[in-house]
């Protein structure tokens, strides 16, 4: 390990924002690709961006599945870094690679063959929009291996303390997408109009190429000793001690994950009661709104990493000190994000839609759920403290159970006067009192667990 990846040493506002800033950059590129479809999608019609935002739930699922390894790798490897154990930390890396492989493979499967069925579920009402959303989740559930692989490599990456070769790889990606998306969608070149189904197209080979470039950036830099924990890999010796430390970690994360999209598409069932109007209206809300979370999810990584190295090296005092400074830092992300939901809303969603219709639920989602942006950011990056200190599951309780109760309450409300707008004052009320009860639980876990064993080992 380089003196440049080691977080357990420097100063801890530079050192997270060193690390930070890529992850959370790369994690708007990958909310960018959706902004990008919407953006080129919307010039066709509310049905098509009602049919892509159907399928982007499923897009959700995977990458919440893929949780299993980019989580339960990032944190077994940043713990076996900051411990200096280096065999241990290569035994993670190649154990993660292959588990998440055959999940992708599996899940891809499932996306392929029952795509009828799945998109069926929706009730969407129009038989053209089922038949896009059928056609676009065909070829994204096709590329599922490539959706996979690039999250967890990059977590795997950034655990060495590098995130900024991830945030370059994906970025080169989200500039192929914008240049391939409306030649495909709207036939430039002399090449033929594909709409839905070109969108699909530009994503998946932009996922494509991103593998292929990590691929090449390892096998180079292994070559030549620029990566010694990826030299020597064997994927050839499966062992069930190494495989049950990833999911012990991962699957409590990718479960909440999971579940929060499961729940979501329950929503999303009930949203499409209002009809193509409201399903496209909460689909590009949840574009714009996600620039806030993405931006979060960045830091979450990132406070994982620092909290799992420092972890691993008993720097408790250390560990502490980082994560009362990354809830200051989502604070001013989500107060941030709070005041340009509630002053940009309309002139955002015109930049996406021009059905008036859409627009008019639009406003009113932007507007109910920037009360929770503050919260939203405090619970992510708890989140990954808890992931830190290879204690997923206790975030994992509070954010299932109170993400569950979005579904009764989402019913409750908008039978009332609220209407439609009672679903998006579930998710912000839910919102608001996971981030509460996280942070909460965090600072109570640091006094009862952690402050004890600081002083034992200043004792000692």
């Amino acid at each position: 390990m380089t003196k440049s990846m080691d977080l357990t040493k420097g100063h801890i506002s530079s050192e997270l924002l060193r690390l930070a800033i890529p992850i959370f950059a790369t994690s708007f590129i990958q909310v960018a690709y959706g902004f990008i479809d919407t953006f080129w999608i919307g010039r066709l019609s509310d049905e098509a961006v009602a049919a892509v935002g159907t399928c982007g739930y499923f897009l959700w699922l995977g990458a919440s599945i893929a949780l299993i390894c980019k989580v339960g790798g990032n944190v077994k490897i940043s713990q076996s870094i900051g411990a200096n154990e280096t065999e241990q930390a290569k035994k993670y890396i190649s154990h993660s690679i292959l588990l998440n492989a055959l999940i992708a493979f599996i899940y891809m499967l499932i996306l392929v063959a029952f795509n009828k069925s799945i998109i069926g579920f929706f009730n969407l009402g129009d038989v053209a929009t089922e038949g896009l959303a059928q056609e676009y989740l065909v070829i994204i559930g096709a590329s599922m291996i490539f959706y996979f692989f690039n999250p967890v490599i990059s977590a795997i990456i950034t655990s060495f303390g590098n995130s900024r070769v991830p945030f370059i790889m994906n970025s080169i990606g989200l500039v192929f997408n914008i240049l391939l998306d409306p030649v495909l969608i709207f036939g430039f070149g002399g090449l033929p109009k594909l709409g839905v189904v070109g969108a699909a197209l530009a994503t998946a080979l932009s996922q494509v190429l991103v593998s292929t470039l990590f691929i090449g950036y390892i096998m180079y830099n292994t070559r030549k000793g620029k990566l010694p924990l990826f030299r020597g890999l064997s994927f050839t010796k499966v062992k069930w001690n190494i495989t049950k430390d990833i999911l012990l970690i991962g699957l409590p994360a990718a479960i909440q994950a999971a579940l929060f999209a499961g729940f979501s598409i329950i929503i999303a069932k009930i949203i499409a009661l209002w009809g193509t109007y409201a399903i496209a209206a909460q689909k590009v809300g949840a574009q714009i709104e996600s620039i806030s979370w993405a931006t979060c999810e960045g830091f979450s990584v990132a406070v994982s990493t620092f909290i799992g190295q420092n972890y691993g090296a008993k720097k408790y005092d250390r560990l502490k000190k980082g994560y009362m400074v990354s809830i200051g830092m989502v604070t001013v992300i989500g107060t941030v994000a709070t005041i340009l939901l509630l002053t940009l809303n309309e002139e955002i969603y015109n930049l996406f839609v021009s059905e008036p219709e859409t627009i008019a639920i639009g406003i009113n989602y932007l507007i109910i759920i920037a009360f929770s942006q503050i919260f939203m950011c405090i619970e992510i990056a708890t989140m990954g403290a808890f992931n830190g200190i290879s204690k997923p599951g206790i975030s994992a309780i509070v954010v299932i159970s109170l993400t569950a109760l979005r579904i009764p309450m989402a019913l409750a409300l908008s039978a009332t006067s609220l209407d439609i707008n009672g679903i998006w004052w579930a998710l912000t009320i839910t919102s608001i009192l996971k981030g509460i009860f996280l942070l909460i639980m965090f600072i109570m876990y640091m006094e009862k667990k952690i402050k004890p064993q600081l002083k034992e080992l200043k004792i000692s």
